[in-house]
């Protein structure tokens, strides 16, 4: 039997990110989204993409484990 890779896709966009209303300290709101995470019971909780941009300047992202908190 052949698996198609999108039937192994999930979807996790249930919320929406907007600036007002994230914590204004940036642990602490990591600590909210990893907490959201355990609770969800997600088969990888710790997996997560970071992702960085300076201004005027292109953005990167990469794939990282928490290992924090």
């Amino acid at each position: 039997m052949t698996t198609s890779i999108a039937d192994l896709r999930r979807e996790y966009s249930r919320e929406s990110l907007d600036e007002s209303s994230v914590a204004p300290d940036p642990i602490e709101q990591f600590r909210t989204w990893f907490d959201e995470a355990l609770r969800s019971d997600l088969p990888e909780p710790t997996a997560m993409t970071l992702a960085t941009a300076a201004a005027g300047a292109d953005g990167v992202a990469r794939p990282r484990r928490a290992w924090c908190c």
